[in-house]
């Protein structure tokens, strides 16, 4: 987690919160989901794409976008 929070902090992006779902044994992986703070939707891609280039991360399988 903490590879993931440099990550979004390195681009002004602040966790709201986080879960994480039961990890398999098997893969040793485990699905979070992480809710930020309002941020810049070029930073969100920015930190997307590095996050997928991390090696502590499978895969980011999705974002969405939450308007208030």
């Amino acid at each position: 987690m903490a590879k993931i929070a440099s990550v979004l902090g390195d681009n002004d992006i602040s966790i709201a919160s986080a879960i994480q779902k039961e990890a398999d044994e098997t893969t040793q992986t485990a699905e979070i989901v992480v809710m930020t703070h309002p941020s810049s939707e070029k930073g969100i891609i920015q930190a997307v794409d590095k996050l997928n280039h991390l090696n502590v991360v499978k895969e980011v399988n999705n974002f969405i976008r939450v308007e208030v």
